[in-house]
């Protein structure tokens, strides 16, 4: 992948319009084209995510300042204006990632956190209908205890897979780039490597940008009211392979989302997504064809070819209201029957997550302000499957809910922002259920069903029960919006208790880093 794309690097690089590029992927930065899908018409669908610039600018009606002159002056070096009407157009910028900072741990001690990395961003567009974007940037970093936990265990953190370990050290590329075509209004058609997500929430249970990237080709049409997304995947299970994944096992995963502005504030959307492996003990199915019919439902198909596919599916719904306030709500369902239901047993196979959430822009006429107020929970085995190269996830992290299954959880974020300053607050609670001994409670989505601990009586948060405290408070300052290159210091307090032990964590940090995506430590 980094051959292939260092070549389409070169390539451009000698031919290269940006209205197919994607806005800044950062949950903080999304809260901004959020605000303005509230004041519009039928036309923007803000539950899918990355934007397109050319979305933002036409159906917000209020065009975003993406070309910054400060930014072309000091940071940018370009053929060409990006907003004149010359056909091929490309710029540069710096990526960086440089913070530090200290965490006092009640069992672990002190320990001085840093992550320096560096690298480099490049934009171009030929004409108005194809577009590139390649980000790649190198980061030495260590880590914090929970998250080094994961690392560890796991051989990544969220955004990245960790190359190399070299003590407390740990070095990791984060790669991303995308090539964008629109031949008509109707249809874009992206073919890149990174992430995606499908919701409104700041979590999702279809979903997320929490996860690692992942080769893709995502094609989306829109018409009227509707807007209807499919995405090819090509990923990896990690499972029984070194930490670098050396050994990795391939699968694959189509997903599909319709999404239907039916009125005038009130959404819905369907969602199905479907994961197999590409080799097995008897054949070599690659990518099967079978998923590729952008329009049919996974299920039948799954049956008619004989194979135990894992099929999620799901449904969503949204309300805007008065221009500034929103619910939203997120069902997926993996496996259940109706009956088992009913029966009220704790079935272990009725396996479903449900999110509810409200956002607040602007409430009560307070500048600035935005407030956000959710729940999640999702039963026990949920995304899990009989193989962990079938579960929902890729490279050791869930694709859906970062936290995989077997919990129930509420948090809070508040911003309050005076132009480019913001001040930032999040809380989450978690209570979750971890294994014991060698049985899977149902937290693990890469452990097998088949090693479950009980038939029935399986209920959300069993195992060892675990209650996590998270709160995060940070001052940050945008310095450059085109790149996202943020000024940042902050706090955070972590409380992870059990009946074993309770681990207490404070963490002081500043940060000068380019914010052009997600990689989150509040799980």
């Amino acid at each position: 992948m980094k051959r292939i794309l260092f070549i389409l690097f070169c390539f451009v690089g000698l031919n290269l319009s940006s209205q197919q590029l994607n806005v800044s992927e950062h949950k903080m930065f999304s809260l901004y084209f959020q605000k303005q899908a509230l004041n519009n018409d039928l036309d923007f669908h803000s539950g899918i995510r990355p934007y397109l610039q050319h979305e933002i600018e036409q159906d917000t009606n209020n065009q975003v300042d993406f070309d910054s002159s400060f930014i072309k002056k000091d940071f940018r070096l370009a053929l060409g204006n990006m907003n004149s009407k010359k056909k091929i157009k490309f710029e540069f910028y710096p990526l960086f990632n440089l913070s530090a900072g200290v965490e006092n741990h009640n069992i672990n001690g002190t320990k001085f956190v840093y992550d320096l990395g560096a690298g480099l961003g490049f934009r171009g567009n030929f004409g108005k209908k194809f577009s590139i974007e390649l980000n790649y940037r190198y980061d030495l970093a260590s880590y914090t205890f929970a998250e080094d936990s994961l690392a560890v265990k796991r051989g990544v953190v969220s955004g990245s897979v960790i190359d190399k370990y070299q003590g407390i050290h740990r070095s990791s590329h984060f790669i991303r780039g995308y090539l964008s075509y629109t031949p008509i209004k109707y249809f874009n058609f992206r073919l890149g490597y990174g992430r995606h997500f499908i919701g409104e929430g700041y979590r999702s249970m279809f979903i997320s940008d929490d996860g690692n990237p992942y080769p893709y080709l995502n094609i989306q049409t829109k018409v009227w009211r509707i807007k209807y997304i499919n995405i090819f995947a090509w990923q990896r299970d990690f499972q029984g392979s070194q930490y670098n994944g050396s050994n990795a096992r391939n699968k694959f995963s189509t997903s599909h989302y319709l999404s239907v502005n039916a009125f005038k504030g009130f959404n819905i959307g369907i969602f199905e997504s479907v994961i197999w492996q590409a080799k097995d003990t008897l054949i070599n199915r690659g990518f099967d064809i079978n998923y590729l019919n952008p329009i049919i439902f996974f299920r039948p198909v799954e049956f008619a070819v004989g194979s135990p596919d894992n099929v999620i599916l799901g449904v969503s719904l949204s309300y805007r209201f008065l221009d500034k306030y929103q619910f939203y709500y997120q069902w997926s369902i993996d496996e259940f029957l109706l009956r088992e239901i009913k029966n009220n047993d704790g079935w272990w196979a009725n396996k479903f997550g449900m999110q509810g959430g409200f956002k607040a822009f602007e409430p009560f006429d307070w500048k600035g302000v935005f407030f956000q107020l959710e729940f999640n929970w999702v039963r026990p085995f949920t995304y899990a499957h009989k193989n962990s190269i079938q579960a929902h996830g890729h490279q050791n992290l869930p694709i859906a809910h970062i936290k995989g299954a077997n919990f129930h959880e509420i948090l809070m974020r508040v911003n309050k922002s005076w132009g480019r300053l913001n001040l930032y607050t999040f809380f989450m609670y978690n209570q979750y259920g971890s294994d014991l001994d060698t049985a899977s409670f149902g937290g693990d989505i890469f452990r097998s069903y088949e090693d479950r601990f009980s038939e029935y009586g399986n209920k959300t948060g069993q195992g060892l029960k675990n209650n996590l405290f998270l709160a995060k408070v940070s001052l940050n300052y945008l310095l450059f919006p085109e790149s996202a290159l943020t000024l940042e210091c902050g706090y955070e307090f972590r409380l992870n208790q059990n009946r074993i032990q309770s681990e207490v964590s404070n963490y002081f940090f500043v940060a000068f880093k380019s914010n052009l995506w997600n990689r989150n430590r509040d799980y």
